[in-house]
């Protein structure tokens, strides 16, 4: 008989794999790369596709790791958030000053407040297809 508790759930760390980390980090990257740059393109042209950049990091993560885990879907989250928010920056700035500073600052004040809600989904986003990858 095994000394193990079935009811136990597992160790966060247990089944992590650190080529499955480094793959989905890579493929978040890739997709952070492509996402913004797309972003930024289709602004330029007055299309909005703002769900794009945190579509393809999760995407990307999913697919290049090919597992689930709870690290990768937190970093995937906070990388769409960032890169979401250097795309706004970079299509959206104030008039009053042109700082990435002071557009985070003010983030709740631009599209009628739809950049802040843009850039919350984006992480959401992310993180969930990192997960369905």
């Amino acid at each position: 008989m095994s000394d193990s508790n079935p009811f136990q759930s597992p160790s966060p760390t247990e089944g992590l794999d650190p080529i499955v980390l480094v793959k989905g980090i890579v493929g978040a990257a890739i997709g952070a790369a492509i996402g913004y740059f797309a972003f930024v393109k289709l602004s330029s042209i007055n299309l909005y596709a703002f769900m794009l950049p945190g579509a393809l990091i999760g995407l990307g993560c999913g697919f290049m790791a090919k597992k689930n885990s709870n690290l990768l879907s937190g970093f995937c989250f906070l990388l769409a958030i960032v890169v979401s928010v250097l795309g706004e920056w970079n299509t959206l700035w104030f008039s009053e000053d042109e700082s990435l500073g002071y557009f985070v600052q003010h983030i709740h004040e631009s599209r009628g407040g739809f950049a802040l809600f843009a850039v919350i989904l984006n992480g959401v986003i992310g993180a969930w297809l990192c997960r369905r990858g």
